[in-house]
């Protein structure tokens, strides 16, 4: 569990009550500061896949985008960069501009 400003980590297991945290990474899984993670208003959104360099500001965001709370299976990234790679041969895509993470 991390905070982004300050930058620091939160010890799991004081997560739940703390809204002073923004992201959780635990091999695969992202967690958000929301649902069954914590108390936080956090949240996620899909982007889709590559391009994120246009992303600058939550403004860009489409007003109709659905964001999601973190539930027992949900808001997890699911690729490890094997699959991911795969994900580009299987498609024909470049890997410059599709990177993993």
């Amino acid at each position: 569990f991390n905070a982004l400003a300050p930058n620091r980590d939160i010890p799991e297991g004081e997560q739940r009550d703390r809204t002073d945290w923004d992201l959780a990474f635990c091999g695969y899984r992202l967690r958000t500061n929301s649902g069954t993670s914590g108390d936080g208003l956090g949240g996620a959104i899909d982007l889709g896949y590559g391009n994120y360099d246009r992303w600058t500001s939550a403004g860009q965001l489409p007003a109709d985008a659905p964001w999601v709370e973190d539930t027992d299976t949900d808001v997890y990234v699911t690729m490890s960069q094997n699959d991911w790679n795969k994900y580009l041969i299987e498609h024909q895509l470049d890997f410059n501009e599709n990177p993993w993470f």
